[in-house]
């Protein structure tokens, strides 16, 4: 059995040695090939011999010791290591059986037997199936790195796994295309880097994941009774529907996780077949002694099928086409934590993504719920039928009042605009509506925003409609793993179940999506109407198993971004109401950017990671202000994160609402609501104007309910959201109330 990498090291160096602790005193020489290898220990012997330098790029090099399959990254910038896995590794008492094994490996596999039509898994970890078996592993050097062929021998399983260094991060990348399978055994999840960067016992720190607007996790936190941090990245499968409501939760809408060890750090980020990758993070004391984040990929699915009393599990024959699962790992050390981390990820998108700098101005954001679906009959048949609730005369008037009560920057998002709206069907063209005020009075609207430069989003839909006609829903509508047409019911509140006595979701096949994008984009240029919101292909992921243009999450994500693309290249310009990554870069502002997490047990609290990413490049907001059950905690977010402020509005007021399916929408009526927006857009334009446009240069936690913004010019805002007065170093701040402290 070949040795662990930890076996040179003294008692000295495991006690003093963290993940991501200083790297020095490297010596080279080459081997017979003329390719650099370690010559001496560094640090002490925090590698050791056996590692080899492989690539040096960016201020990284990367390090492989060939005889038991580990990695290092030095990032030169102030000399330090991190690891694929714990260097005291040799120690772990907690950790046993396969938990041991994961420790010492790049990849793990959960693999079923296609033979058996059971569910039962097998977790497979290539230390053990790889390294440690005679001919299982293989390496081939690249101009940038290496390729580790990994041959799980006994199950007939081979994936080539590359590590490289690209543009200045290290990126760990499986090309589905070339997993190999030659038995029974079956790939059904695929972890790559489990615990790269783990921390140990000893070490301060947290673990970043993107729950709603981005959640913490400390490290050592005891909460090893919880259970594991385990999220599908974009959110679950929509083609996956149950018949009762499962717990709410936030979505994971950006593909990335992160790690703070003290002064050091990385963000990863899933740079390919993000769609089809959930998001890993465990605490010391839980599995094995260390902290951990990681992502790993679902490579099937599967079919539950009851015969009598038993189930038979039936998984796709094939790997799913995800293409190249690839995350990619940034690193810091000069602190920063979480806003280090978003700055990260802004650069990544900028960069890799196309994302580009908008304009950012004091805006409130209005949403205008223009009407609704009423249940209607007429000589005893059921319809639907479109009820106003603000015309758009209407509409025209609230927006005046506003801008001449102060507001004097507004973005207006109009919600059930069109005759469409009634059906929920896909949106072709503009259907102006009779019930609204007719032809004259939308073109009154919107020659009122061009001349009071309001932009004026009309909402959209381009994947999840109600009906598009009987035979359009056949043909138009993804179907899933049974090959059956995906149909999404309300769930009931009383029951939790699905209420079928109403009109089902359908989603579109992607394999439709860009003729029917390309339909909605000429018939609004045809009518010079050119700013849209775009919530469905934003934030809405799902495989479609139809025969003949199957597509995975991954895919269907990739014909989403092909839409948006295509859209902003016919000059839309596109809210969002929430936004996946993907969408990110072919938007100019996301409306309803969560501020808060989903509260699991393991998580130890919520942090604006999201909006910082955003911050100072891309107008976003938060969640209504009049739709929160705490409205001036809600106003209070928007200062603290730098979002602009959100009303969703109506003239005719939510009583008409209740029994509908927008009964959450309550508090509605602008009558009510006016004054106050014109009272807090007034105090937010203060601290807008005191901040120099509240670009964030950190963010952090005071205490608990207690956090300190600080600006690019130096201003910092401290919020109190606790019941209780508070004393902070920049002065006393009352209960629910923030204090600006100007200057550096």
């Amino acid at each position: 059995m070949k040795r662990w990498l930890g076996c040179a090291l003294t008692m000295a160096v495991v006690l003093g040695l963290l993940a991501g602790a200083p790297l020095s005193g490297a010596t080279e020489e080459t081997d017979a090939g003329g390719r650099p290898t370690v010559a001496a220990p560094l640090d002490g012997g925090a590698l050791g011999n056996g590692f080899r330098k492989a690539a040096a790029s960016g201020g990284l090099e990367l390090y492989l010791h060939e005889g038991n399959g580990e990695i290092a990254v030095r990032d030169t910038a102030k000399d330090v290591l991190w690891t694929s896995s714990p260097v005291d590794r040799e120690e772990e008492e907690f950790a046993k059986g396969v938990f041991k094994m994961s420790l010492s490996s790049l990849l793990t596999l959960t693999v079923v037997d296609s033979n058996s039509n059971s569910a039962t898994e097998s977790t497979l970890t290539c230390y053990t199936e790889c390294v440690l078996s005679d001919g299982g592993v293989t390496y081939e050097y690249l101009d940038n790195g290496f390729r580790v062929i990994l041959r799980f021998v006994d199950y007939g399983i081979t994936v080539p796994l590359e590590i490289t260094l690209e543009d200045g991060a290290l990126c760990a990348a499986v090309d589905s295309k070339k997993i190999e399978e030659t038995t029974a055994s079956w790939i059904r999840t695929l972890s790559i880097l489990p615990y790269f960067g783990a921390a140990n016992q000893s070490a301060e720190g947290y673990l970043l994941v993107p729950d709603g607007c981005g959640a913490l996790i400390r490290f050592n936190n005891g909460k090893t009774t919880a259970n594991l941090y385990e999220e599908e990245v974009y959110g679950t499968d929509l083609s996956k529907v149950s018949d009762t409501s499962k717990r709410v939760a936030q979505q994971a809408y950006l593909p990335v996780f992160g790690l703070n060890n003290g002064e050091n750090g990385y963000l990863a980020v899933i740079d390919g077949g993000a769609a089809n990758a959930s998001i890993r993070a465990e605490v010391a004391g839980k599995r094995t002694s260390y902290n951990a984040a990681s992502a790993f990929f679902t490579l099937r699915d599967s079919n539950v099928t009851s015969i009598g009393d038993n189930q038979v599990t039936d998984y796709e024959e094939k790997v799913k086409d995800i293409g190249r699962m690839s995350v990619r790992y940034y690193f810091y050390s000069n602190g920063g934590g979480y806003s280090e981390m978003a700055r990260l990820y802004r650069s990544h998108l900028m960069e890799q993504q196309g994302m580009e700098s908008k304009d950012v101005s004091r805006a409130a954001y209005i949403q205008v719920l223009n009407s609704y679906p009423k249940e209607s009959s007429f000589l005893g048949f059921s319809f639907k039928k479109q009820e106003e609730l603000t015309s758009y005369d209407e509409t025209r008037v609230l927006l005046e009042r506003l801008m001449t009560g102060g507001v004097d920057t507004v973005r207006a998002v109009l919600k059930n605009w069109d005759t469409g709206s009634v059906k929920k069907s896909i949106t072709q063209k503009p259907q102006i509506s009779s019930a609204l005020g007719g032809s004259k009075a939308f073109w009154r609207l919107q020659a009122f925003g061009e001349e009071k430069q309001v932009p004026l989003y009309l909402s959209t839909r381009l994947a999840g409609y109600r009906s598009n006609g009987w035979l359009a829903n056949m043909k138009d509508a993804a179907r899933n793993i049974s090959n059956v047409n995906i149909k999404r019911y309300d769930y009931s509140l009383s029951t939790s179940r699905q209420d079928i006595a109403t009109d089902p979701q359908y989603l579109l096949a992607p394999s439709r999506l860009m003729q029917k994008t390309e339909k909605l984009a000429a018939a609004f240029h045809k009518k010079n109407l050119n700013t849209i919101s775009v919530d469905d292909i934003a934030t809405m992921v799902y495989a479609d198993y139809t025969k003949g243009s199957p597509s995975t999450k991954s895919q269907t994500a990739e014909s989403f971004t092909k839409a948006l693309e295509h859209l902003r290249q016919q000059g839309m310009t596109m809210t969002s109401e929430g936004a996946n990554g993907y969408a990110l870069p072919y938007l100019n502002a996301v409306v309803s950017v969560p501020v808060t997490h989903s509260g699991f047990d393991l998580e130890d609290e919520a942090v604006p990671f999201y909006q910082l990413v955003l911050n100072g490049v891309m107008e976003y907001t938060t969640p209504a202000v009049n739709l929160s059950s705490d409205p001036r905690s809600m106003f209070l977010k928007a200062l603290e994160t730098g979002s602009n402020l959100h009303y969703l509005l109506a003239d005719n007021g939510g009583g008409t609402l209740e029994g509908t399916r927008y009964s959450q929408y309550y508090s509605l009526d602008c009558e009510d609501w006016l004054e106050t927006v014109m009272e807090q857009y007034a105090e937010y334009r203060e601290v807008w104007e005191k901040s120099g446009g509240m670009v964030i240069a950190d963010h952090m936690l005071l205490e608990k309910d207690v956090t300190v913004t600080t600006y690019a010019n130096g201003c910092r805002l401290v919020v109190n959201y606790s019941g209780a007065a508070v004393e902070t170093a920049y002065g006393w701040v009352d209960a629910g109330d923030y204090l600006l402290a100007e200057g550096a």
